[in-house]
């Protein structure tokens, strides 16, 4: 699960380091319940980010790859404000 400001600062981030996503589209639970439904991808049914990224498998591997690790940079720091602010975890 991504929470808003982390998908957000996640293709920010994304930009920053020329990686630009060819589109984006936050997902919610109840959409991607319906893509299960319909395309039986079998994803879990929590709010997600659909990125797509133009290129060659190549190219489209190193920007995920990329873009894995900003989000995972960011879930990270969202994370440790959470515990900061409240003293629980997410």
């Amino acid at each position: 699960m991504m929470p808003d400001c982390t998908a957000c600062n996640t293709v920010i981030g994304s930009i920053r380091y020329g990686r630009y996503p060819g589109r984006t589209k936050p997902a919610g639970r109840l959409q991607i319940r319906a893509c299960n439904v319909r395309s039986k991808p079998a994803m879990a049914e929590n709010p997600a980010l659909l990125v797509e990224f133009p290129g060659r498998e190549a190219g489209v591997d190193e920007q995920l790859e990329l873009f894995s690790q900003i989000a995972g940079r960011q879930i990270a720091r969202c994370s440790h404000r959470a515990i900061a602010t409240d003293g629980t975890r997410p």
